[in-house]
Order: C-alpha cells, then structure tokens, then sequence
C-alpha cells in the first residue's frame, strides 16, 4: 500500500491510496490566491475536498511566508510523534 501526490496541473493536485486491489482518490486540493511570497508567486489560500465525502472541505489560508531552517531528523518517520496540533511543534531538536 501506498499513498500518492498525482499533480494534475499547477493550481490543483490530486492524492490517492493505492493498494493491489483498488486505488482511491482521497483529496483534492486546489491552489488559489496566489501573491508574491519569498521572490514568487505562491499560493495564500488551498481548498481541500475528501475524496470520500465531497462535502468535507477544509480551507487553509497562508500568509507572511518565511525561511526556516528544517533539521533532516524531522522527516524520519521515528521524529513523528514529537510533533503537536496546534500553530507549531514542540520539536525543539
């Protein structure tokens, strides 16, 4: 099993769960608002619909993009659970 981004173009993308017996569309997120942010044209604002149920949708707006250093332990699958919901992490390493 595994878990797919497909880009459909640059203003949506679609993801999917594929497994031997079935693939399924689980979000699509469309990119919208763009502004320049960090020397390019960004999106400020992505709409995502659950591929299961349609009228799930989550709006995340983004604003006052900035540089940050991400240390490479963050991306092992171990450093997970060190991660909190919320504004920011408690990922202090």
């Amino acid at each position: 099993m595994a878990l797919l981004k497909i880009i459909l173009s640059p203003l949506s993308s679609g993801y999917l769960w594929n497994n031997a017996s079935w693939d399924r569309l689980l979000k699509t997120a469309y990119y919208r608002e763009y502004e320049e942010q960090l020397g390019a044209a960004r999106p400020t604002e992505v709409i995502i619909i659950d591929g299961l149920n349609p009228q799930l949708v989550t709006t995340m707006k983004f604003s006052d993009y900035a540089y940050r250093e991400i240390p490479d332990m963050w991306f092992q699958k171990d450093f997970l659970p060190r991660f909190t919901a919320g504004a920011g992490s408690n990922a202090s390493d």
